[in-house]
Formats: structure tokens, C-alpha cells, sequence
């Protein structure tokens, strides 16, 4: 009768994998990924100490405040003197009559180009133009140079150029 115990636990114990050896490895497997899992929340905990969210901030160069939503017009830095430059390409040689506010600068004629050398930056700038401003010979007069502001971050050269 022992034996018969003994027998039918054994095919139990098999029939559903009651292997003390098989538990054993299951076991240690099982511990082995708590252990890992832990030195990983560990580390991950660490990295976050170390390199906090305010830490990682993109830097931005410049912030356009307002502009008309036609208005075409590109932004770059070219060199690394204090100045920005203005250029207007409307097919006409002639700059046109502008109200502009910034915040620093000398006043500055290059060509076609007009800018400002010497500025402190961060350097906004908010232009307006006429409303008569023709843009588009195909299309009405309009005034797409009214309300831009742009606020320039990084010190150097930069040209401003607005396209019709």
C-alpha cells in the first residue's frame, strides 16, 4: 500500500509537473528575473536622478510671437557677428516703408538688406507695413508684413528674408 502512495504521487507529481527538480529550476529562473528586474529599476531610478526632465531642454534658437499665416519667409544664421539683417524679395529693387520696433541696434543699410548691427540678444524685433504693401501683382494689395515679432535667442548673424 506504501509503495502504491508512493507510486500514484510520483505520476501525479509528473502527470502535472510537480518535478521537485523542475520547480527547483523554475524557482531559481523566477528568482533570477526578480533579481534582474530589480538592478534594472535600480538603474533606471539612478538615470532619473541623475538627468532630471528640467534638465533636458531643447535649446531654441528664436520664437516667432505673431505673423500673418500667409506669410512666407525664412530664418538663418550665418555667421556669428551681433546683427540681424532684413531682406525683402516682392521683384521690386525698393525696400519698403516699414514701422519696426526693437530692442536693440544700430540701424543698418546693405543693399537690398536692412538690419541692425550691434544688438543684445535675446533681440525681438515687430515690424508693420504699410497696408498698401503690394504682395502678390496677381492678387490684392494686402499688408502680410503687419504684426510679425520675433524674438532671437542665440547670439550671431542672422538674416530674416520674407518671400511674396
Amino acid at each position: 500500500m506504501n509503495s502504491y502512495l508512493i507510486t500514484t504521487a510520483l505520476s501525479i507529481s509528473l502527470l502535472f509537473g510537480f518535478n521537485t527538480s523542475t520547480d527547483d529550476k523554475l524557482k531559481k529562473e523566477a528568482l533570477k528575473d526578480s533579481t534582474l528586474n530589480t538592478q534594472k529599476e535600480r538603474l533606471f531610478t539612478q538615470l532619473n536622478d541623475t538627468i532630471s526632465k528640467d534638465s533636458i531642454k531643447e535649446k531654441v534658437a528664436y520664437k516667432v510671437i505673431s505673423r500673418n499665416p500667409t506669410l512666407k519667409f525664412t530664418i538663418r544664421k550665418i555667421g556669428e557677428q551681433k546683427r540681424v539683417m532684413l531682406s525683402i524679395k516682392n521683384g521690386s529693387k525698393n525696400i519698403p516703408k516699414m514701422s519696426v520696433i526693437r530692442s536693440s541696434g544700430n540701424s543698418l543699410v546693405m543693399g537690398k538688406k536692412k538690419g541692425y548691427d550691434n544688438v543684445q540678444f535675446p533681440f525681438s524685433i515687430s515690424m508693420n507695413a504699410p497696408g498698401n504693401y503690394e504682395v502678390n501683382p496677381f492678387s490684392n494689395t494686402a499688408s502680410l508684413l503687419n504684426n510679425f515679432e520675433i524674438e532671437i535667442y542665440e547670439p550671431g548673424y542672422w538674416e530674416i528674408s520674407f518671400n511674396r
